[in-house]
This record gives C-alpha cells, sequence and structure tokens, in this order.
C-alpha cells in the first residue's frame, strides 16, 4: 500500500481562512469534512458517508471520473 503526506510549500498556507475551509468539505454533500482517498486516482474530496454513495452508485471518482477500485479512510 501506497501512502502519500502531503505537507504545505509554507508557513501562510498552513492558516485556515474563510476560503481553506471550503476546501476541506466534501464536494458531494458540502457539510462534512474530506475524509476519503480514491485509488487509483488519489483524490480526496468526500467524507465518508458520501464515499459510500459514490461506490454504490457506480465507483467513479466525483472529480476526475476515474473507476474507483478501493479507498483509504484518512482520520486526522
Amino acid at each position: 500500500m501506497l501512502l502519500y503526506v502531503v505537507q504545505p510549500a509554507n508557513s501562510e498556507s498552513c492558516t485556515k481562512g474563510e476560503d481553506q475551509d471550503d476546501e476541506d468539505l466534501c464536494i458531494v454533500c458540502w457539510e462534512r469534512e474530506r475524509e476519503v482517498i480514491f485509488c487509483d486516482c488519489m483524490h480526496m474530496c468526500t467524507c465518508q458517508s458520501c464515499a459510500s454513495d459514490v461506490m454504490a452508485a457506480g465507483a467513479l471518482c466525483p472529480m476526475c471520473r476515474t473507476r474507483i477500485h478501493s479507498t483509504i479512510t484518512v482520520k486526522f
């Protein structure tokens, strides 16, 4: 299994502002934080609940439409 760690380029990007709050939200429901990585495209764009719905509805990434073979749940 591959694990990617993404770090901000500078300390300013560590500060959360209003714009970045939206970037942390699920792109399907816009209510919960993103917490699932889709394999093979490696997009982390949905919460666990919406990821389950995506998998049940045909397993295509909502960002790039790549077929999802598995998921990785990330907890912060």
